[in-house]
């Protein structure tokens, strides 16, 4: 038995076939990578979202617990156990119609020493005039100062 060589073929890619597999794995490729940074970013976005949300839900109590106990008045007359100068327990907010605070807050959601360089946000507060309501603008370092990363109004009322 002889066996002809016109008749064996070998099963292989040719070069043609590899190039074009090539190219479309690396289109996939570059594809995939773009939209982990896209998914990346709106991780970041999403995250420092929820503590803006978390950090202004604590600045809300806090003004709704009231003054510092140390901060009462112990005189006499109409002011009798009213405070002087009322500012929150933690966040030590004025708590007076027309009370603006600016501070700083960590990574964590801790309210920093004022000017922090290491601060994720800085916070604005202001109370209204009837004391009713609450504005809390949050600006962040990656973003201009002139634009807030997000302003939240709020009732709080008189108890």
């Amino acid at each position: 038995m002889f066996i002809d060589a016109t008749d064996q073929r070998r099963s292989a890619f040719t070069l043609v076939e590899i190039v074009v597999a090539l190219g479309l794995c690396s289109f996939v490729m570059i594809a995939l990578l773009g939209l982990l940074q896209v998914s990346l970013q709106t991780h970041r976005e999403s995250s420092e979202e929820s503590l803006v949300l978390d950090v202004s839900d604590w600045i809300l109590r806090d003004i709704r617990q009231g003054a510092k106990p140390e901060e009462e008045a112990e005189g006499s007359g109409e002011n009798e156990g009213q405070p002087t100068n009322p500012v929150s327990r933690i966040f030590e907010i004025p708590l007076a119609a027309g009370g603006n605070r600016e501070f700083f807050i960590g990574e964590t959601g801790n309210p920093l020493p004022e000017t922090n360089q290491d601060a994720r946000f800085r916070v604005q507060t202001e109370i209204s005039a009837d004391e009713r309501r609450v504005h809390l603008a949050f600006f962040t370092r990656q973003r201009s100062n002139l634009v807030p990363l997000l302003e939240i109004v709020a009732n709080v009322g008189k108890p």
